[in-house]
């Protein structure tokens, strides 16, 4: 061999396929960064309507316990969401600024209720109920609340029910749902 042609050295830099390789790694991770920051985001909202819906539901209860007499009424009971659900409904009287009996404040407390409820998390819909259901009264979906009313007791158990699109698919069968149960 001739010292003065030395021989090409192999190794001096890199070829058009460790290129290619390594940016395909690097893709596949870029990738893989993105899935896990729309995951996260995804179950961040979740969390958040969760601590939403239970705030919601501690509101109502709330209202409830203090205006017994409405409650012993039962002019909470609304079943089928006549109340709750109607963002257009607008009591006749105004509880906020002026007195009103025990029955009327129930009826605003419904109302004001209903209406933050879906102003705060689209698509929602609440049920206040009497449920004298002798399980959890963890029943019902969203299109039939399944409240089966006091059943003769003179202090009957109340649920509330929340349901609410967490997966933002437009299906009602796949709501999540809230139930807060208590007798006042």
């Amino acid at each position: 061999m001739n010292a003065a042609s030395p021989m090409p050295n192999r190794d001096d830099g890199f070829t058009l396929v460790e290129v290619l390789a390594s940016l395909l790694v690097i893709g596949i991770g870029l990738f893989g960064m993105g899935v896990m920051q729309m995951t996260s985001l995804r179950n961040n909202q979740s969390s958040y309507f969760r601590s939403q819906v239970t705030q919601y539901g501690f509101d109502m209860m709330d209202r409830m316990r203090a205006n017994p007499a409405g409650v012993l009424a039962g002019t909470y009971d609304d079943p089928a969401g006549a109340i709750t659900n109607d963002p257009g409904y607008t009591p006749e009287f105004d509880c906020l600024t002026l007195f009103c009996e025990p029955n009327s404040m129930a009826i605003w407390d419904l109302s004001e209720w209903g209406k933050t409820l879906v102003s705060g998390i689209p698509g929602a819909k609440g049920i206040v109920c009497a449920d004298s259901n002798d399980a959890t009264q963890d029943d019902g979906t969203y299109d039939d609340p399944g409240c089966s009313g006091p059943g003769g007791i003179p202090n009957p158990v109340y649920a509330i029910k929340i349901w609410w699109d967490d997966n933002h698919v437009g299906d009602t069968s796949q709501y999540q749902r809230f139930v807060m149960v208590f007798q006042p």
